[in-house]
């Protein structure tokens, strides 16, 4: 399956993408329950684990230390929830920043009532697409 077919490709359009990888891409998830919420999709397709060397290599040795340093410069977050998940064949990331005191970004007050626990939908961090698209801007200033 080409990777622009791929849903999870149409759910993270250019639009938020923050960074290409060789065998990975970044993207600003659109639903920011949590602040500088990103997903890695890969380039190729996985119908099941384990990951090639040079994926998983990449992966936790460049793209999930840029995200997190790039979050942390910008909202000094205090961890980070990652988890995997298949989507139309493609494995994806949660890259999903933590927070033990609220933080507020284009007056939207992010609360991370659940720190410390598995990470829940929260609606009280929703950005409409201005302010994502704000958010896109200040990630591709931090991230090399």
């Amino acid at each position: 399956m080409p990777f622009n077919d791929c849903m999870t490709y149409q759910r993270f359009d250019d639009a938020f993408a923050l960074r290409k990888y060789t065998h990975w891409r970044l993207f600003l998830e659109r639903d920011q329950y949590y602040l500088g919420r990103c997903v890695v999709v890969s380039k190729r397709p996985y119908a099941y684990f384990p990951m090639k060397k040079v994926d998983r290599d990449e992966l936790f040795d460049s793209v999930i230390p840029t995200w997190n340093n790039a979050v942390h410069t910008l909202f000094l977050h205090d961890g980070s929830n990652i988890n995997s998940f298949f989507s139309e064949q493609r494995l994806c990331w949660n890259l999903i920043p933590r927070y033990k005191e609220p933080r507020t970004f284009a007056n939207i007050k992010f609360i991370g009532e659940y720190y410390g626990e598995t990470p829940l939908h929260n609606p009280a961090g929703y950005l409409d697409n201005e302010r994502l698209l704000l958010l896109s801007e200040y990630m591709h200033e931090v991230l090399p």
